[in-house]
């Protein structure tokens, strides 16, 4: 009997190893197959990119190679420009959407790590071996550095046409020579360092750009990994698709690309999440902090984070010991850190001294736009200059009162995965109503959205997506049209409607998953 038993487990057992392995193949002949065609989607996409993205059309390059010569094959026109760029786009989201679809249910574990990491290394280097990018922060970077390492002044008081013999000046193409660096004094001192190690190198343009380029790879790469290492913990179950959320993301790829420092801002955020699950909590808001010091926006899950910590003791004493502890450890990152190029409160104030309306802007300049033409039907005259001031203030309280709500939030729940959670829709509010946006600013959120509600997972999905076709949309006729009011419509509509509509009907928010982490967490509690 007891031979039978044991001969009768071990067939069970060896039927269940051989489905696990057959699961296992068959969702890595999915993952190859999607990475394959993803790779195709951005080589067209880097073919189109050969030719500079609609707003310089009028710079189409000569022939120079096969490459050039079937790309000139393509009508100069804008409308033509658009399409090209709309096709690739739209497939890559098909061929996203549908991948995260098969995978859903796949098992996953920690051999599933190194062929995401290395197919998002790959895929966002093809379309950076396009001829343009869409977009030039890296030339900002570059000049900032600039004036630190080679002109000794501060880039977060000093702009870099203060030296019009750099040779590198003519070079911005966004015409922002003339004001400050909005970023953090760890990015402009990680700028420096990466500035006299280009020159050490050489310092052509290209270094500068290659080393530039790791950096926020290198970002980029350990935000991933955060990501699989949080889901281990907060969602195993669909470890895999939360990862390849915002790992394979059409969007993610692209930006990586196209270098921008807010892959090392969430690189840190992410660890910083890390560390706070692994009751590293000083080390947690340490790493946060920096993430604050190379873009300012990381202080939304660097104060959720805190709140929670905070909240999850109990006691008077033991809390105020905590605010100390973790108010000191931030004070010690930043203080150095501001000191180091001197007039510290100038570069704090840095960052907000530039405030104002962008060429790509959200739901304030919808408004503007339409607001004076809906009073001018009962014969009220307002102009566009007229109410975008007044309108960026509301949005600004809009963005205030949403972190207050969010602070709310993560001292009742007093997790750290509702502090993620929180954090994502609270970004995500302050992405649309802010009154600047660039479409990058959706990875922020898209990050940790598989760790949020049903609702604001999925509003963060359709934020990438539509922000994605902002770059089709863009740029406009000059002036404020109802092309631009489409474009601020194309963000904001599908992402309320998507937000209000799946909170409506999922039962499953974000209080349900709080209460069960509350929960699970004082059982542990007893238990040790």
């Amino acid at each position: 009997m007891n031979k039978g038993f044991k001969r009768d487990t071990f067939t069970e057992q060896g039927t269940a190893d051989s489905v696990l392995v057959s699961s296992r193949s068959k969702a890595h002949s999915i993952l190859a197959w999607h990475a394959l065609v993803l790779t195709l989607g951005f080589s067209v996409l880097a073919l189109v990119m050969y030719r500079p993205v609609p707003h310089q059309i009028r710079q189409w390059n000569s022939p120079e190679s096969v490459w050039a010569l079937l790309s000139n094959a393509v009508p100069d026109s804008v409308m033509a420009a658009r399409f090209l760029l709309a096709a690739p786009l739209l497939l890559l989201v098909v061929v996203h959407l549908h991948l995260l679809a098969r995978v859903r249910r796949y098992p996953s574990d920690h051999r599933w790590l190194a062929p995401i990491l290395i197919g998002a290394g790959a895929m966002s280097v093809v379309p950076a071996l396009a001829r343009h990018t869409f977009s030039g922060d890296v030339a900002a970077y570059i000049l900032y550095g600039r004036v630190a390492a080679i002109h000794g002044a501060n880039p977060m008081t000093v702009p870099p046409d203060a030296f019009p013999e750099d040779p590198f000046l003519p070079l911005h193409p966004w015409n922002y020579s003339d004001t400050v660096s909005v970023y953090g004094p760890v990015w402009n001192l990680l700028s420096d360092g990466l500035t006299r190690l280009a020159e050490a190198l050489g310092g052509d343009y290209e270094t500068y750009v290659l080393l530039y380029r790791v950096v926020c790879m290198a970002g980029f790469l350990v935000s991933v990994a955060s990501v699989w290492a949080l889901a281990g913990l907060w969602a195993p179950e669909h470890r895999l698709l939360a990862t390849l959320l915002y790992a394979w993301a059409p969007l993610t790829l692209i930006e990586v690309s196209a270098v921008h420092n807010d892959f090392v801002m969430l690189g840190l955020v992410g660890l910083g999440f890390v560390l706070a699950e692994r009751r590293r909590a000083g080390w947690a808001v340490a790493v946060m902090t920096l993430a604050v010091l190379v873009k300012w926006i990381a202080v939304v899950p660097l104060l959720l984070l805190m709140v929670s910590l905070i909240a999850s003791i109990s006691g008077g004493r033991q809390r105020a010991s905590m605010v100390a502890r973790l108010v000191g450890v931030g004070a010690a990152v930043t203080v150095p850190a501001y000191l180091a190029y001197g007039s510290p409160v100038a570069s704090a104030l840095a960052p907000f001294s530039e405030a104002g309306s962008g060429v790509i802007n959200s739901l304030s300049e919808f408004g503007a736009i339409v607001v004076p033409r809906i009073v001018g039907i009962v014969g009220i005259t307002l102009d566009w200059s007229e109410v975008s001031p007044v309108l960026q203030q509301l949005a600004t309280g809009v963005a205030a009162a949403i972190l207050v709500l969010g602070v709310v939030l993560a001292w009742r729940r007093s997790t750290i995965r509702s502090a993620a959670a929180i954090s994502v829709g609270t970004l995500l509010v302050i992405t649309l109503v802010a009154p600047r946006f660039w479409p990058w600013y959706a990875v922020w959120s898209l990050m940790l959205a598989a760790f949020a509600s049903a609702a604001v997972r999925r509003a963060a999905i359709v934020l990438s997506v539509t922000a994605l076709f902002v770059y089709v949309l863009y740029p406009v006729p000059e002036g404020h049209t109802p092309l631009t009011a489409a474009r601020s419509l194309l963000i904001t509509l599908p992402v309320a409607v998507t937000w209000i509509t799946t909170t409506l009907v999922d039962r499953r928010a974000i209080g349900v998953f709080a209460k069960r982490e509350m929960a699970s967490q004082r059982r542990l509690d007893s238990l040790s």
